[in-house]
């Protein structure tokens, strides 16, 4: 089985490889918009840099959100690019799973038993799911974009605080971060997309949707008014 893996939701571009269930390759480059013009390179250095022919995935998982909309449709083209090439199936990751399941040895060490999943949402808004950490892993709520100062109704002293939208956390709420689950990688979309892979999930490129909890609406430059 040989795997990539697409991360654009947020202000990471990140693209991975897995053959067999190893990580072969990872990288990722952080900015605003740059997604567009690098997505597509990093997948050419990736294959360049193991020899992994694109012809020969099997699978491609890509980040789905809830995150930024354009970032989200740039991932998603190219990672449908790379199925329809190789004939490959597409395995769609929720963007707050990815960073929740990867936080789970981490926060049992800490001893908590639930993890909270946030990711901007703009606005003095954030995307969040809650989690159960143990006795096994699963989403306790749904993708919901929330205030910020919604945030400490959602968090007692049994959470751990996960995901890139940490930054936004304040006051005595920060004491229930994980430091080093913050950041959301392709890598952890591939680690997520293997597992759902075992439990049977995968689509066609054709089938594969973006996870949008907000409406999309474009944004206005001044010089159009």
């Amino acid at each position: 089985m040989t795997l990539a893996a697409i991360e654009t939701s947020g202000s990471v571009c990140g693209v991975a490889l897995f053959n067999d269930g190893h990580l072969l390759y990872h990288a990722s480059l952080t900015g605003d918009r740059v997604h567009d013009r690098a997505c597509a390179r990093m997948v050419d250095e990736a294959f360049q840099s193991t020899g992994v022919a694109p012809a020969s995935l099997s699978h491609v998982a890509v980040s789905v959100g809830p995150g930024s909309f354009t970032g989200l449709r740039i991932g998603i083209s190219v990672g449908v690019g790379l199925a329809l090439g190789a004939g490959a199936r597409m395995i769609p990751v929720p963007t707050l799973d990815a960073c929740a399941f990867a936080a789970v040895p981490l926060a049992s060490r800490c001893g908590n038993s639930r993890l909270l999943s946030l990711a901007p949402a703009g606005r003095d808004l954030v995307y969040a799911a809650l989690y159960e950490a143990k006795p096994a892993f699963r989403r306790i709520t749904e993708y919901r974009a929330i205030p910020l100062n919604g945030l400490p109704a959602l968090i007692d002293e049994t959470t751990s605080v996960v995901g890139p939208g940490t930054e936004l956390v304040e006051g005595g709420d920060l004491s229930a971060v994980l430091p080093g689950a913050v950041r959301l990688s392709a890598e952890l979309v591939g680690l997520l997309g293997l597992q759902l892979h075992y439990r049977g999930v995968g689509v066609g490129p054709e089938a594969i949707e973006p996870l949008y909890i907000r409406e999309f609406t474009p944004k206005t430059s001044a010089k159009s008014l």
